[in-house]
């Protein structure tokens, strides 16, 4: 079954969520701002996954 994810941006982490084509939550977990980390939070879930979208950074007057 296909999964989708979202990571929404904070100033010192980020919240990792994965849900599936019923729009069911599989993961969400807050993490550190690390990639490392945010990509082992992924990686069971990275052969299911079709797309992940990341909060876009708005701009900074």
């Amino acid at each position: 079954m296909d999964k989708f994810g979202a990571i929404d941006l904070h100033s010192n982490d980020v919240v990792v969520v994965i849900f599936d084509e019923a729009d069911r939550i599989v993961y969400q977990r807050p993490l550190r701002n690390d990639l490392i980390q945010i990509g082992a939070g992924l990686k069971p879930y990275r052969e299911e996954l079709v797309k992940v979208v990341i909060e876009p950074i708005g701009a900074i007057t």
